[in-house]
């Protein structure tokens, strides 16, 4: 089974919530304190917008990545070419979790910032923007991941 969990960037938002998918999977507990040291955090996509990012696997040899969509259709299209590469590979059943209804402005306002190249203040707010986006994520973890997982989250 794979499980893609969709952004604006693939690097932020959706990365937290891989994260919280995979400790929850793993026994272990969300790290609420800095995300910056999760595998690939803060990247700026930039060519590889659209194409899916392996953040780990899961009890079940359950696969979990990011896509990061931005806000074009054109993306969206080169990431549905991407996933259906990985599906017919063999990869059987396959999950989609769109991240950003939890998405919070100031994680938003922090990829802007670093996009222009404000890397200190950029950190700042994106780590701020997923301290806040924490407790929607859960909440949208329990709605989309419980078939997988087959039972309700903690």
């Amino acid at each position: 089974m794979k499980i893609f969990f969709l952004c604006r960037t693939g690097y932020h938002t959706s990365l937290v919530a891989a994260s919280m998918f995979l400790e929850s999977l793993s026994g272990g507990s969300c790290r609420r304190g800095n995300p910056t040291g999760l595998k690939g955090y803060g990247r700026l996509p930039g060519k590889e917008i659209g194409k899916p990012f392996f953040v780990g696997t899961g009890k079940g040899h359950i696969d979990v990545y990011t896509i990061g969509v931005s806000r074009e259709n054109a993306l969206l299209a080169k990431a549905a070419g991407e996933l259906a590469g990985l599906i017919s590979s063999g990869a059987g059943d396959f999950q989609i979790v769109d991240t950003t209804p939890a998405m919070s402005k100031w994680t938003c306002f922090g990829f802007r910032l670093k996009r222009i190249g404000l890397e200190g203040p950029a950190e700042f707010f994106c780590s701020l923007g997923m301290k806040r986006e924490i407790p929607g994520l859960r909440k949208l973890l329990d709605e989309k991941t419980k078939t997988v997982t087959g039972k309700k989250r903690a």
